[in-house]
């Protein structure tokens, strides 16, 4: 249970992390 908990808190972690890459790409780029 602790394993699966985890890696469901690591799978929204990196798809925010990557979302605001996205963001802040999409920023460089129309600056």
């Amino acid at each position: 249970a602790f394993v699966a908990n985890h890696s469901l808190i690591m799978a929204s972690y990196i798809s925010r992390a990557n979302a605001a890459l996205i963001d802040l790409k999409l920023l460089l780029e129309n600056g």
